[in-house]
């Protein structure tokens, strides 16, 4: 399941960055020069889709128009490069991952209130239905509400980033229960103690954009009210750990049965 789950990861991050940096890099330099951007995103193989919006942005400047179309666009090209492709079509019909989404583990999480004597306070959403593509919409749109939209969940994103190093491990935001190094606590590595790097192989740069019927989707904006996730992502913890120890248990016993058996 690792393996595969990070190969899935390995193709997924790059591709959102491959498609979303030309087109923020391209608007930065549209701002000081006179060129046709539509031309140049279409060099970088972005969808025809996106090509009004950053048009209607350069003359209105509606920002959450072109988040919610960027939201749409990164989830419906990930849909057609990636997901609907083996080996990485199959991953989301496993049974762990299922048992993963289905037990709630798997969350987005805000840390937006840092704790010196007790935890930092977490925001976000538990992600239901991944492998569906409107769903995964709705959840980038709620995402965007949650972390625009609040003033004091954006106030401590921004103050969190500032303030703490990103390594990758938990222990940046719960150094208390996290660590990378002291197994006392759970253990939570950096990324590149994690995972080496690795060469990413060729990837479709086909267009998602064929019909029309995305085009409602960037009229709807949810609006969202936020919730403490903090003591249910911390209950989380102590029930992955209670989860492993009794695997480690099973297998130990079943290693044992099977030298018996010998």
């Amino acid at each position: 399941m690792e393996g595969s789950f990070f190969d899935f990861l390995k193709m997924q991050m790059p591709l959102f960055f491959a498609d979303a940096y030309p087109q923020l890099l391209l608007y930065s330099y549209a701002v000081n020069q006179s060129f046709d951007l539509r031309k140049f995103l279409t060099i970088f193989h972005v969808s025809r889709f996106m090509r009004p919006i950053w048009e209607q942005f350069s003359h209105k400047k509606n920002s959450t128009l072109l988040t919610i179309a960027l939201i749409i666009n990164e989830q419906q090209m990930l849909e057609e490069r990636l997901l609907t492709r083996p080996p990485h079509s199959q991953l989301l019909k496993r049974l762990d991952f299922q048992l993963q989404e289905n037990l709630g583990f798997t969350m987005v999480l805000f840390p937006y209130e840092q704790k010196k004597d007790t935890l930092t306070r977490m925001t976000g959403l538990v992600v239901k239905r991944f492998a569906d593509l409107k769903s995964r919409i709705l959840i980038g749109k709620k995402l965007y509400s949650l972390l625009f939209q609040d003033l004091q969940v954006l106030k401590g994103v921004l103050e969190f980033c500032r303030d703490v190093p990103h390594s990758g491990s938990r222990a940046d935001y719960w150094s208390g229960v996290f660590s990378t190094k002291n197994r006392n606590r759970v253990y939570s590595p950096v990324l590149g103690d994690a995972w080496s790097d690795a060469t990413l192989s060729y990837v479709p740069k086909n267009d998602w954009f064929v019909t029309d019927q995305s085009i409602k989707d960037v009229q709807s904006y949810p609006k969202v009210k936020r919730t403490d996730l903090t003591k249910q992502a911390y209950e989380q913890i102590n029930m992955l750990q209670m989860i492993n120890k009794t695997s480690q248990l099973i297998t130990a016993e079943n290693r044992e049965t099977a030298r018996s058996g010998q």
